[in-house]
């Protein structure tokens, strides 16, 4: 729960096993398909494959927010949506799917390419992504939709967003990431997160 009493879920992919270094430059195995888990879970966010996100879809009390339908292949299925009752649904997507057609308001949803913010790998480092180009139609990135949400609520933390002012926000409150300043990121290609974050990955 955070502190609006909001149940925050992070859906992990599961991929094939790979090798890769984490932080420490030690070789572990990865099977995360999902390109920013480890950030999440740093951040004390609950992630679940896909069994987790269909229990959570059916036992679900009030609304449900799905900030990105194509976070996990199983929320474009026919069963995503038939789990969600009679429960009020509101999907941000970019794409037509079973779960846009049950639900209650869509927003468009800017592409990867088309949203500044940061990744924070299974290897334990933290990087900056620029768009490519600006989004299209009324699309807007996750976070610029989430803030204005806060904003009706009067719950956000900053009257202003943008990447930087956010990721300012994230490294004042998160000592993982208190070193990895947004002016450093953009001089580097990626910084490792602070030394008690040990077991990325």
């Amino acid at each position: 729960m955070d502190e609006l009493g909001l149940e925050v879920l992070v859906p992990i992919h599961v991929g094939e096993t790979r090798k890769i270094k984490n932080g420490h430059r030690q070789w572990i195995e990865s099977v995360d398909g999902h390109p920013n888990s480890a950030g999440a879970r740093i951040l004390g966010l609950n992630t679940v494959d896909e069994t987790g996100l269909g229990r959570f879809l059916a036992l679900a009390e009030g609304p449900i927010v799905v900030l990105d339908a194509a976070a996990h292949p199983w929320l474009g299925s026919d069963e995503a949506a038939s789990v969600t009752g009679d429960k009020p649904l509101v999907v941000l997507a970019r794409e037509e799917s079973s779960l846009t057609h049950v639900a209650e308001l869509v927003l468009p949803l800017a592409s990867w390419v088309e949203t500044e913010g940061t990744y924070t790998s299974s290897t334990g480092r933290v990087q900056l992504a620029r768009r490519a180009f600006p989004p299209a139609g009324q699309a807007q990135p996750a976070w610029e939709i989430l803030h204005r949400l806060s904003q009706m609520l009067e719950a956000a933390v900053v009257a202003k967003a943008s990447a930087e002012v956010l990721y300012e926000a994230l490294s004042g409150q998160f000592e993982a990431f208190r070193e990895t300043t947004f002016r450093r990121l953009e001089g580097e290609p990626g910084l490792e997160l602070g030394p008690e974050v040990s077991d990325v990955g």
